[in-house]
């Protein structure tokens, strides 16, 4: 068995005593979609007694139960008939879009033919929520991560030269954790951004489950805040959008930890606006007729 690792990437396959994440000295704060705030247990130090503390984090939209059981199976029966190839940190993957050189901003789209048949219903799913109207997604990027090989994704941002405002992202099959944590060297998160919850705020944290989460964090005596990250708990299929500061301030990633089983996702990605109506807009229209033919093959 092989791997796509190249460089400080690892995986179980390339390194079977890799060991576990050090994540102990975080400070966990867990998303709530209800109140689009991300919250965590604070003690108070003048009573030393516990309180929920939160802070708006826009740019993030979550739907669950997006698809159907049914359409699931049918996307991963579609997705496995095409071929998978190895990819960093123990991922395989599946790319349906232009050959980019992001270093040297070269754009090659000869063997790109489109966007996969199957994707053409996921897409119009898509177009029917209001935050999504107007996405016209111009690449598909499928991933599978195996618990067995430890894969995962490291921190990081997505491309803005080529890639759109925002990033959409299907996940399939198994439940995970969308990890988001702030670059050191533009870290700024201070104690000042924390407010307590109402107790309409907590009435409505009851109904979205996050009181349990927030229950079951293994860091609720950790008040450090020099080192935060903020968790968004992803149930199959559902779907996230990122946009705004979660997509440009934050990064993102998904931790082999939080891998059980076989997870799979779909991630589309729309233009920038410099090849939508800036210098390359030619360059943009012909991705985007490419794209929407539905009709494409994984480019090897």
């Amino acid at each position: 068995m092989s791997c796509g690792c190249k460089g400080i990437r690892k995986c179980y396959i390339c390194d079977p005593s890799l060991p576990a994440e050090e994540t102990q000295t975080e400070k966990k704060f867990i998303y709530s979609k209800t109140l689009r705030k991300c919250v965590a247990y604070m003690k108070n130090s003048q009573t030393n007694d516990f309180e929920v503390v939160g802070f708006r984090f826009p740019g993030v939209f979550l739907h669950e139960d997006f698809i159907s059981e049914s359409e699931q199976q049918a996307l991963i029966e579609n997705m496995d008939k095409e071929s998978w190839k190895l990819s960093q940190s123990g991922r395989n993957k599946q790319d349906f879009g232009p050959k980019v050189n992001f270093k040297k901003q070269k754009v090659n789209y000869k063997s790109f033919s489109g966007l996969p048949g199957y994707s053409q219903n996921v897409v119009d799913s898509l177009h029917q929520l209001d935050e999504l109207e107007d996405f016209e997604p111009v690449e598909l990027c499928n991933l599978e991560y195996q618990s067995s090989r430890g894969a995962g994704i490291d921190p990081h941002f997505d491309d803005a030269w080529l890639w759109g405002e925002r990033l959409v992202i299907l996940n399939l099959l198994t439940d995970t954790w969308y990890t988001m944590t702030l670059p050191m060297k533009e870290y700024d998160f201070t104690k000042e951004q924390l407010t307590i919850l109402t107790s309409d705020e907590m009435h409505l944290l009851e109904q979205d489950e996050i009181l349990q989460l927030l229950s079951n964090s293994e860091d609720k005596s950790v008040d450090d805040l020099t080192k935060v990250a903020v968790r968004i708990p992803l149930k199959a299929r559902s779907l996230i959008v990122l946009s705004g500061k979660a997509r440009h301030k934050w990064m993102h990633e998904i931790r082999r930890d939080d891998i059980t089983g076989r997870r799979m996702c779909c991630t589309f990605r729309e233009l920038s606006s410099e090849f939508l109506n800036g210098k390359r807009n030619e360059l943009g229209a012909t991705l985007l007729k490419i794209a929407s033919s539905f009709d494409g093959k994984v480019v090897l």
